[in-house]
Parts: C-alpha cells; sequence; structure tokens
C-alpha cells in the first residue's frame, strides 16, 4: 500500500515572530542568493539570483574561500541585495554531522557531552575543529525526556578564512549553517502529527550524500557520508539507491518490520529525480517525493529543491510556539578591532560621566545613609570573621586528605612497588583529578616483557580543562623511566544541575 507523501511541505511551525531575509545557497556549481519572508500560507520569494560557476564571468573554487565570497559579493551588489545575509548554507563536503539524545543538564555538562560526540567520531582529529548544535525536540517533550540534538563540525582554519573572506568583502553573516542541518530541521518543523510514522530523509550534493530517519517529527537517526560520491563506481541514482536501501533495511531491523512511510529527497536534478523514484518504487517498495515548500502568492522560478534550502537556511533556529530554539553556527567569532572597542570605551565613558554628574544632586542626600550601613555592615562581617577563615582552612585540609588518602590507597594496593614512577605520576596529576586505581603489570621483567604501569584516572577534561590532560601527559612522557605512554579517554558522566563533567582516562605507561 502506498503511502502519502505531501506534494508540499506545510507551512513550518513557528512562533509569533515571522522570519525574513537575506540567505544564501552555495554549492560546486552555483551560487544562488534570495530575501525570503515567511507569508500566511508559506514563503514568499521577494527576489532571488541564481549564477553558475564557469558561466558569464563567473568563476570560483569550492577549496578557496576567498574566491568563493568574492563571487558571492558581486552576485549581492550587482543583484542590490542587502550585504546583511542571514545565513550562508555554504559546500556539504566540509562539514560533518550526526543525531545524539542528551540528558538535560547545566549548558557546561552539556558542552563536555558534546564534545565527547564529536571524539567519537573523529579518533585522530588531524586539525582543530569547529562545533555546534542544535535542539530540535518538540515544544511539548516531557521535562524529563532527553534532548533530541544535531551535531556538526567542521576545520576550524577552514572556517576562519571564510570569516575574514566576509569582513574583506563588507558582508555581513549573522550564521553559516551546514544546508543539510537546516533542512532537516525544516523537515522536523513541516511534518504531520503522527508520533508513530517513520520517514526517511535524503539530501544529495556531490559528492556528499546525507540520509535522516524522522520518527513523529523527531531524528532517530543520521548518516553523514561526505566524500560518497567521489570514489563511486556506479551512477549517482544507483549509489544513493543503495544506501538508502540499507537505512530502510536498517529501519525495519530495528522497528519490528516496519518499513519506512517514505522517502523525501533533496537535491537530485530532475531526470535523476525521476529515475530514483521509479527504482526505488520498484526495487525497495517505498514512493518518494522531492522536498518542496508552500508558496505564499505566485509561483517562484526557484527549483524546488533549491527553494527548500533556502527556505530552511531562513526558519532554521526561528521560535516554536512558546519555545526559544538555539540556532546552529559555526561561523568563528571574531574579536571586535582595537579602534572600534576603543571607541566604544570612550563612548561609554562619557556617557557614564553624564549619567553620574545627572544623579549626584540626587544621590548626595542618600551619601550618610549608605555610610552608616556599610560601617554597620563591616562590624558585623568582623564578629564573623574569625569562623569564616577557620572554616575555609578546614576545607582545604579536607581537600587536601581526600586526595591524598586517594594517593596512598593506590600506591599501597600497586603490587611490585613501582615507587618512584608511581609517586612521580601522581604528583603530576592536574589539579581537581583523582586517582581511581592502579596496577603494575610484569613488575618483574622476564624474558622480552617489560613492566606496565597501568593507572585509572577521574576528573573534568572538558573544554579548555583539555589542555591540563595534554600538559601531564607531555610531562610524563619526559620523565627518563617512561618508554612510551598512550592514553585513552573513557565516558563522560554529568549530574543534573552541576556543571561536573567527570571523564575516566587510562594510562599505560611502559617502564625502562
Amino acid at each position: 500500500m502506498e503511502a502519502e507523501i505531501p506534494t508540499a511541505l506545510a507551512v513550518p511551525r513557528l512562533g509569533r515572530k515571522v522570519p525574513h531575509g537575506t540567505v544564501a545557497l552555495i554549492d560546486r556549481a552555483s551560487i544562488c542568493v534570495a530575501e525570503l519572508a515567511m507569508g500566511p500560507a508559506g514563503v514568499r520569494v521577494r527576489r532571488h539570483a541564481l549564477v553558475f560557476n564557469g558561466k558569464d564571468g563567473i568563476q570560483f573554487l569550492d577549496s578557496d574561500p576567498d574566491s568563493v565570497v568574492a563571487m558571492l559579493a558581486r552576485v549581492v551588489r550587482e543583484h542590490g541585495f542587502s550585504r546583511r545575509i542571514a545565513c550562508i548554507g555554504l559546500f556539504e563536503s566540509m562539514f560533518a554531522a550526526t543525531q545524539c539524545k542528551l540528558a538535560r543538564t547545566t549548558p557546561a555538562a552539556t558542552s563536555a557531552l558534546l564534545e565527547r560526540r564529536v571524539r567519537e567520531q573523529i579518533i585522530e582529529p588531524t586539525e582543530d575543529l569547529l562545533s555546534d548544535h542544535t535542539c530540535v525536540s518538540p515544544v511539548t517533550a516531557p521535562p524529563d525526556e532527553p534532548l533530541h540534538v544535531l551535531l556538526a563540525w567542521a576545520s576550524r582554519a577552514q572556517l576562519e578564512r571564510y570569516a575574514r573572506a566576509f569582513r574583506r568583502e563588507r558582508l555581513s553573516v549573522e550564521r553559516v549553517v551546514p544546508p543539510s542541518v537546516a533542512l532537516l530541521d525544516l523537515f522536523g518543523r513541516t511534518r504531520p502529527d503522527e508520533p508513530d510514522r517513520i520517514e526517511l530523509f535524503t539530501r544529495y550534493c556531490y559528492p556528499s550524500l546525507v540520509i535522516g530517519v524522522h520518527r513523529g517529527g523527531l531524528p532517530l537517526y543520521l548518516r553523514f557520508l561526505p566524500d560518497l560520491m567521489a570514489d563511486a563506481e556506479e551512477s549517482v541514482v544507483s549509489t544513493i539507491l543503495n544506501e538508502v536501501r540499507r537505512t530502510a533495511t536498517f529501519v525495519a531491523e530495528s522497528h519490528m518490520g516496519r518499513m519506512p512511510a517514505g522517502v523525501t529527497y533533496s537535491g537530485l536534478t530532475a531526470s535523476d529525480g525521476a529515475r530514483f523514484e521509479q527504482r526505488l518504487k520498484a526495487e525497495v517498495g517505498l514512493v518518494a517525493h522531492t522536498q518542496q515548500v508552500a508558496l505564499d502568492g505566485a509561483d517562484a522560478e526557484i527549483a524546488p529543491e533549491r527553494l527548500a534550502a533556502l527556505t530552511g537556511l531562513l526558519v532554521h533556529g526561528a521560535p516554536l510556539a512558546g519555545k526559544r530554539v538555539r540556532a546552529m553556527n559555526l561561523l568563528p567569532k571574531t574579536e571586535r578591532p582595537l579602534a572600534q572597542t576603543a571607541a566604544t570605551l570612550a563612548v561609554l565613558a562619557v556617557i557614564t560621566m553624564i549619567t553620574a554628574f545627572a544623579s549626584l544632586g540626587v544621590a548626595r542626600h542618600s551619601v550618610q545613609a549608605v555610610s552608616q550601613e556599610i560601617h554597620q555592615l563591616e562590624a558585623d562581617f568582623a564578629a564573623y570573621a574569625p569562623g569564616l577563615a577557620e572554616r575555609h582552612e578546614l576545607i582545604d585540609v579536607a581537600r587536601r586528605a581526600d586526595s591524598q588518602r586517594a594517593t596512598m590507597q593506590l600506591v599501597q594496593t600497586v603490587h611490585g612497588n613501582p615507587v618512584q614512577p608511581l609517586l612521580e605520576t601522581l604528583l603530576l596529576l592536574p589539579d581537581e583529578t583523582l586517582p581511581a586505581e592502579g596496577w603494575l603489570n610484569n613488575a618483574y621483567a622476564v624474558g622480552t616483557e617489560v613492566p606496565r604501569l597501568e593507572l585509572r584516572l577521574r576528573g573534568d577534561f572538558s573544554g579548555p580543562r583539555s589542555a591540563r590532560l595534554a600538559a601531564f601527559t607531555d610531562a610524563l612522557k619526559a620523565r627518563p623511566w617512561c618508554a612510551s605512554l598512550t592514553a585513552t579517554r573513557g565516558a563522560v558522566r554529568v549530574s543534573p544541575g552541576h556543571d561536573d563533567a567527570q571523564e575516566d582516562v587510562s594510562l599505560g605507561l611502559l617502564l625502562q
């Protein structure tokens, strides 16, 4: 039985603030800029421009941010668009993304969990990464239910080159978002209110393919294949069809044989899209339809897949009814120029002086009363000060004793008595890090085996604190008794309502 797939997506669920502005979509073949606004029946296209790479004097390299942004600025200038761009979708192959569920906790603990997710996806990153996330849980989700999150990351160096190019071309860009994330957000906002409905979403942009699995408007799984077509031996349609078939099979195995209701796709040409729909129906038994959006007013000349992507960029981050939504943004934050900062401080200083002089006469009569209150507070504090100082000293002693007790317990439980390596390792521990356990293998070297010291530590190594772990391992490698060292980071544990993000780190040291 064929499932019904809407020919045009419904108007996205939005709050009272209706989004509007200029958005841009850039891929290897084209640059599309549009000024859009959400109307009562759908998206309204005020004006748009589409230029193709290699035609009419337009030429840019997708690996060169300077040439890409220069062509974007030319399109904006020649077609009279505002230089203030609400959102830009860049090349899909620049990014990677995943979907995950997170426990509701503090922002600091959430950042630690997300950092861990990125490390799980990239075991040995070769460059510094910039990541961000957006929550896609519905407004009606119970407060004890985990948050559904889309997490994306990209090369920090590459994104910083784009940020510098935007400033050089005098383009004020508010956000940079992977197009697939914006489309997934739009897809979830426009799904029918059917909690058990399972659908597939696919976005193709050479050489990348993104496949998402939705259930009741919420993402269940996300497959991000950034270089799929670069080494593919089959055609575009055959390659995408194989990946969709694998995903549908996985869905059926995970949901007691239930197949998805259908597939909504984006990014294929009209001919490839028609072949994809025919083969998917014949070989997999699923119906498919291109992703479209409802229009408010006259039909737009933009291709449906481009219009859907532009609309997704526009509404991404727009508030839902009664709920503020955090928008993803992978544009690096830049420091304000020194001259601009100095000018701002000067203006603030002048305003402060004017305000102070204006209020001086009003506040003069209360100076005496305030002074009396201050003296009284000082007297009260003086009475309690000895007790406070004594209490802080006791707390410091307890903390040192706790660390020393853990250290001594660990020394006593390690067989083979590797006193010098173990004690030196414990002395080098970063602040607020406790040893959990340790043991010595091959305490007495036999044959080719060498002694190996195993340690398990527990501490907060998230965000800026990760530098402490790197400094600690570097210091261990420099010790004369250390032949080699391996460090493995384990699971992160967070406590609801607290910023603590405790993580286990296992160390293996070969001694010489």
